[in-house]
């Protein structure tokens, strides 16, 4: 869903700290390959098609993992960005550019921090988006 991921980076453009930390690498399912620094990318794990809600709302649930990557000797820097994105990310509400969605919340499932062979550090983390389209159904 390209309008999910545009709103996440648009989010992270917004954001200084972040954006600062990063040297803004967020990317969209993968990064340039010649990307050695820390960098983010974003997965869309699932989507479920949209299901009438509490108060007769429709909504999209997507799950989306951020996958951050860190290549220092300790899992430090790793934990730092992990803190930084949590905070612009837990209970965010996203702005969609086109008028078709809008973000009703997103909230964090899980997280793993393993030290992957080639010593990257990788902290994966998931979220729940719940989003709803501005469509009008029948009465």
């Amino acid at each position: 869903m390209k309008e999910l991921f545009e709103s996440i980076l648009d989010k992270f453009k917004q954001d200084v700290e972040l954006f600062n930390l990063l040297d803004g690498h967020m990317y969209a399912d993968r990064a340039p390959q010649d990307t050695m620094t820390e960098y983010v990318t974003i997965h869309l794990i699932d989507i479920m098609p949209d299901e009438e809600y509490e108060y007769g709302r429709r909504l999209e649930v997507a799950r989306v993992q951020f996958s951050i990557r860190s290549q220092s000797s300790d899992s430090t820097r790793a934990m730092e960005i992990f803190k930084a994105l949590t905070e612009v990310y837990d209970r965010a509400v996203l702005t969609f550019r086109a008028d078709n969605y809008k973000s009703v919340s997103m909230s964090r499932e899980m997280a793993i921090l393993t030290k992957e062979p080639n010593n990257f550090w990788h902290y994966a983390t998931d979220y729940v988006v719940m989003i709803q389209p501005n469509t009008t159904t029948g009465p």
